[in-house]
């Protein structure tokens, strides 16, 4: 997603200047030419301060110890950001291709930030430089004042001027309080003869098509088609046009390639290779219309085509019947796509009268195209499948351009919410799944909820949220649910409360936080207790968390603060080196953030100074909790190829190192400054669930130098009916898979500090214990784990290549979960395990 490029681009770009500078003093003939002449072995003293003293210590040997004492009841599984759908590529995730099919008309939201000297009458925005619109756009909103002496205050706004200067009866302001406002009309998102809102397409510059509330089936508006000339006027809605850089050779659907002279012999295969949006088997596509004023037959034309394809199109005409009502119309066929059928999909609608007559309208509302039967909350039955085999914890709502808009648009049925945008009128409004949709999902698989919710939101929207949390908690049997305030507030924009106002953004989090436990406490009391508030924080800029977190609770263990904890792009992958050192500085990356002597760099021992920043830097008495809002692979920085990134990204040394870094941060929530007082890591979630690739900037990169890899997406698609067995998990993905395996019950820390290289995290369900290991080396390492009194693990786990470490699921299924050679053996309260190199190990009952 745009906003991601944009928000890790903004964090390295202020990173650069300092990483260049310790990298010219600490490397010498590239980076990984240090990385190689050092062992990992020599990194394992350096973890000596992040030793639990409720852990057991292990004696002298190959031995781990886990300790007497949980330090986390009910630990939660490692979470997954769900990300949002999109019509162009594989995160094709709802059972109806199209988007905003209910013709919802846009909604535009922003944060005011109040300037200097503020009167009765009017006031100035310094954040209105991202807020591109024209004088009068906000004339007659409602705007509601978010913090400051004035919080909760609702008013009108009289007039706008462009570059931010508001008059109104204004509530008592400050100099930085927010203000939070938002509009949605039938002019957002349309442009004449060009586009409706949603991203779909006005064929022949017709100025007959166009949103209007005259009419509407559900919602608040629908599509009109002025048929009064007799002529034909017709829309459409493109899917399937975007592909992968990198691909895997025809010949051998392991080795990945660039370009068929990557392969040798055959061509180099990228996706798609098969269609995102496939059409198999039994499908549908309808609508509801309603013709008013007719005289001729008015017929509505459904019609879709995929380009190059084997079946060309299928379509159907439907006799509208002229009573200026509404009804369905509908058409069933059984889709022909073949393994080969991979072009652009078109769906179109096309209107006409077949004669003139003057004010001759069609409408059409809550259109559909897609399979027959999907899952919950509307989703693919391939979503519902591939999240049942990932099994993840939470599932994270957070779209960015959802935080634009009010609950309504935010929380409601699919056909009756729009697309929204945050920064400009002529911009495209794009449309996003609702959080409704979520939530039903994360029931039918067993996770809790993670959802980041506007700042623009007012005390009505912030209220009906709790409402339907509520009714979420009693739908859907959740556990627990976590509430963000907003994403990644310290970058600046139009819809963030943050930037240089952290403390301003921290007072409305808590406004905002306590509504929904005052709400949920006398509505819904039995869940109340079950929700966790979480402000944002920055990993490598620690004022961030320290500002935002002084705001919040702190000796309320409901409240925490949030970082992403990626694997760093510093130090940086450069071109032709080794598989193993690929995956050494992987390991190398992840470890160097939860503790210092690994890199030198701006990320070294980031964590702890973070879990550090929490209560406002001020560790007596603080019960906040710190969690992970997205981990993974971050930025692609470095003279690697692209083919060479991806061996790192989506190969399966991938799963090694990403597990490394989720069993640190288990361990790290319990230490550093406020040791002993702090939780371990209340919840991590990986982004995303499924995407290609991503093209790191050079501009984003210390060096210079960026490339395209597969950063995101645990899954590489989601198609069932050809290619390899089904689901497409990547290696990361698998290894979320396995790690969720062990994880259950409480967690109890492992001590592993006699043992170079590996870590581990212990659970204890009932009686039953099972743990996560990872190991860096490039070795084999076999050791005794020390448990207490419990029935002990029988089975092991990790994750296999069939061939070689440069294995991937990119168009195989060469990777998977599978047994540990050898097994593990017990004798008394010890478990013993060979731990292969490279690897991540699950111990499981």
């Amino acid at each position: 997603m745009a906003t991601h490029s944009t928000r890790r681009a903004v964090l390295l770009l202020t990173l650069a200047l300092s990483l260049f500078l310790l990298a010219t003093l600490a490397r010498v003939n590239g980076d990984l030419r240090h990385l190689v002449s050092r062992s990992l072995a020599t990194t394992r003293t350096a973890l000596a301060s992040m030793k639990s003293s409720s852990v057991l210590h292990s004696p002298k040997g190959n031995y781990a110890a886990v300790s007497e004492t949980a330090a986390m009841p009910n630990a939660m599984r490692i979470g997954l950001n769900m990300d949002a759908q999109s019509q162009y590529d594989t995160r094709a995730y709802l059972m109806n291709y199209l988007d905003n099919p209910g013709f919802e008309q846009g909604i535009v939201g922003h944060v005011i930030v109040v300037g200097p000297n503020p009167s009765s009458s009017s006031f100035t925005d310094k954040n209105d430089n991202y807020d591109a619109v024209g004088t009068g756009f906000w004339n007659g909103v409602t705007a509601s004042v978010r913090s400051g002496i004035s919080a909760g205050t609702s008013f009108p706004i009289a007039s706008y001027a462009a570059g931010g200067t508001y008059s109104c009866k204004c509530p008592s302001l400050a100099a930085g309080d927010l203000i939070a406002i938002k509009t949605s009309n039938p002019s957002l998102g349309y442009v004449s003869g060009h586009t409706l809102p949603g991203n779909w397409v006005i064929n022949n510059s017709d100025s007959g098509v166009m949103l209007s509330t005259a009419q509407h089936y559900a919602g608040t508006s629908s599509v009109l088609f002025d048929i009064h000339d007799g002529g034909g006027h017709s829309i459409e809605f493109g899917m399937d046009s975007s592909g992968a850089s990198v691909g895997t050779c025809s010949k051998d659907s392991v080795t990945l390639c660039q370009n068929s002279a990557d392969c040798g012999i055959g061509t180099c295969n990228k996706a798609p290779t098969y269609a995102f949006h496939p059409v198999t088997g039994p499908m549908s596509m309808s609508l509801y219309a309603l013709a008013s004023d007719t005289a001729g037959t008015p017929t509505i034309k459904l019609t879709l085509s995929r380009s190059d394809s084997s079946w060309r199109s299928f379509s159907h005409s439907f006799d509208l019947t002229p009573d200026g009502a509404w009804h369905q119309y509908s058409y069933e066929f059984i889709g022909s796509d073949t393994s080969k059928d991979t072009g652009m999909l078109i769906f179109a609608i096309d209107a006409q009268n077949g004669a003139a007559s003057a004010d001759a309208k069609i409408y059409v509302d809550n259109a559909f195209l897609g399979p027959a039967t999907g899952a919950a909350g509307g989703f693919r039955k391939e979503v519902l499948t591939t999240l049942k085999a990932l099994n993840p914890g939470t599932l994270r709502y957070m779209i960015p351009q959802t935080l634009t808009q009010s609950d309504d648009y935010f929380e409601g049925n699919d056909y009756e919410k729009g697309p929204s945008n945050d920064y400009s009128v002529g911009a495209n409004f794009t449309w996003y799944f609702s959080l409704k949709d979520l939530y039903a999902m994360a029931g039918a698989i067993g996770a809790n909820p993670w959802v980041s919710i506007p700042d623009v939101f007012s005390d009505a929207d912030t209220n009906s949220f709790a409402a339907n949390l509520c009714t979420a908690f009693s739908n859907n049997r959740f556990s627990r649910a976590f509430v963000e305030q907003s994403n990644e507030d310290w970058v600046s924009g139009s819809h963030t409360a943050g930037g240089s106002e952290t403390v301003q953004y921290g007072q409305l989090a808590n406004r905002n936080f306590g509504l929904i436990n005052t709400y949920m406490t006398s509505k819904c009391a039995g869940y109340a207790g079950d929700v966790y508030f979480v402000v944002n924080g920055q990993e490598a800029n620690g004022g961030v968390l320290a500002n935002t977190s002084a705001q919040i609770p702190a000796d309320n263990p409901h409240y925490g603060g949030d970082i992403a904890d990626y694997v760093p792009s510093a130090n940086e992958q450069s071109a032709k080196q080794t598989l193993e050192q690929y995956a050494a500085l992987g390991f190398n990356n992840s470890l160097n953030q939860f503790t210092s002597g690994i890199e030198s760099n701006p990320f070294t021992d980031t964590v702890p100074g973070n879990i550090g920043n929490l209560c406002g830097g001020k560790p007596s008495g603080c019960r906040q909790f710190l969690a992970i809002y997205e981990n993974g692979s971050s930025n692609q920085c470095g003279t690697a190829t692209p083919v060479e990134a991806y061996e790192m990204s989506a190969g399966w040394m991938a799963a090694g190192f990403n597990g490394q870094n989720w069993i640190l941060g288990f361990s790290a929530g319990s230490n550093g400054i406020n040791s002993g007082t702090l939780s371990p890591m209340l919840a991590q979630n990986t982004f995303n669930f499924a995407q290609l690739d991503y093209t790191t900037s050079g501009a984003g990169c210390p060096s210079g130098h960026g490339t395209t890899s597969a950063l995101w997406g645990v899954v590489h698609d989601l198609d069932s009916a050809f290619g390899a067995p089904f689901p497409h998990i990547r290696p990361i993905g698998w290894a979320m898979a396995l790690a969720n395996r062990a994880i259950t019950g409480a967690y109890y820390p492992m001590d592993t500090s006699n043992l170079t290289g590996v870590y581990g995290a212990a659970f204890k369900s009932g009686n039953n214990w099972s743990a996560l290991l990872s190991n860096s080396n490039n070795r084999g390492v076999t050791i005794e784990i020390i448990f207490p009194a419990g029935k002990l693990p029988s089975v092991g786990e990790t994750i296999l290549y069939s061939r070689t470490i440069a294995d991937n699921n990119e168009n195989s299924n060469s990777v998977k979960i599978g047994p540990l050679a050898g097994g593990i053996t017990t004798a008394g309260q010890k478990v013993s395990v060979a731990l292969p190199p490279l690897s991540l190990v699950a111990l499981e009952q």
